[in-house]
């Protein structure tokens, strides 16, 4: 669900969502690079994903990718560019996060350095 307030947008705009291939909980917001004049909500519903499989599901975060590729559906890792904090609604099985423009985010259990 993406909610919009208010005031975020300077005029009407038709947006996408794509989701990513695979089981990497990643999506694609449109138009890419749309900026808000005030953040937007993205609730992600959990119920039919493998979250409460996660040893600590309160950990989560949002992941920010600026390219499609830096999604690896193979071994399902995301090279993110930024974290964003998550808040986890476990009763209404929801993660929902705070976003200032469009482009493509995941949500995260787990980061890995990698060193270049």
């Amino acid at each position: 669900t993406v909610v919009i307030p208010s005031g975020a947008l300077d005029e009407t705009l038709t947006i996408s969502v794509t989701a990513t291939a695979g089981d990497v909980l990643a999506y694609e917001f449109g138009p890419h690079g749309t900026q808000f004049r005030k953040p937007i909500r993205l609730v992600q519903r959990l119920d039919l994903t493998t979250w409460a499989a996660i040893g600590r599901p309160g950990r989560m975060e949002a992941g920010y990718f600026s390219t499609p590729d830096a999604v690896n559906q193979e071994d399902g890792e995301v090279m993110v560019d930024s974290f964003l904090p998550v808040i986890v609604d476990a009763e209404l099985q929801t993660a929902r996060f705070k976003v200032k423009h469009f482009s493509g985010y995941m949500l995260s259990t787990g980061r890995r350095v990698v060193q270049e």
